[in-house]
């Protein structure tokens, strides 16, 4: 009788050994997938930063381009612009 119920409490120890490992693995589950959300946010939120990163310094250099072409005399919009030579040039200046 006394094997019988050794064995019985053997049997028992591995059940509820069994359950905690299962109960473990579900909490490592639930865990690794928390951490992997967190880095799929944190990498989103990195693209977005750099994107808007990109976008302002495009910006910043077209600003740049649209001043220096607001900037140009009426002539120099023709389809082809020759700058001044010779004494017309030096008139121009003074």
């Amino acid at each position: 009788m006394s094997e019988a119920k050794s064995a019985a409490r053997l049997r028992r120890a591995r059940i509820q050994l069994g359950v905690a490992g299962l109960v473990m693995l579900l909490g490592l589950a639930w865990l690794l997938r928390g951490a992997l959300e967190a880095s799929a946010r944190e990498q989103q939120l990195r693209r977005e930063a750099l994107v808007a990163r990109v976008f302002d310094e495009l910006e910043a250099s077209l600003a740049s381009f649209v001043v220096a072409e607001e900037a140009r005399p009426f002539v120099q919009w023709r389809r082809e612009w020759v700058p001044p030579t010779g004494s017309e040039a030096k008139k121009k200046k003074a």
